[in-house]
């Protein structure tokens, strides 16, 4: 299995697909944060900030998470997992694709999908892909 993150959620909903792998159930969050929050994207080469409207960003969540399989700790291992990521020194935003990332390790997956390959270098092993080349596999 492979572990998608929330930007690669975003990917699939601009292209219209339903991916089948894991997910934690963060990610239907920070996903509607970013379509109605709004994000830069690329129209006839012009960069343009578009915002989704709420109900638009409900549904394209619904459709796009719908054959998700969603894994996630309990509160106990969180909290566990949170004393690791202070160890590593973990901060601020990172410690989002941390859990993700953690979550990723615990579930068996071989890679992590994201558009974030910066902040995850720095919490995980995995191997990271992008969701343009995950996406284009047949």
């Amino acid at each position: 299995m492979t572990y998608l993150d929330t930007s690669a959620m975003v990917r699939a909903w601009r292209l219209k697909i339903c991916p089948e792998e894991i997910t934690r159930a963060d990610s239907v969050a920070e996903f509607y944060a970013t379509l109605t929050g709004g994000m830069t994207v690329t129209v006839a080469g012009i960069k343009t900030r578009v915002t989704i409207p709420p109900t638009e960003a409900a549904e394209g969540a619904k459709q796009t998470f719908e054959r998700m399989r969603f894994r996630d700790f309990n509160g106990k291992e969180a909290l566990g997992e949170l004393s690791f990521a202070a160890q590593k020194n973990v901060q601020a935003a990172n410690i989002h694709d941390w859990m993700h990332a953690a979550v990723a390790a615990t579930q068996g997956c071989a890679a992590i999908v994201t558009t974030n390959t910066k902040h995850f270098k720095q919490v995980t092993k995995l191997k990271l892909l992008e969701p343009a080349d995950f996406f284009s596999k047949p």
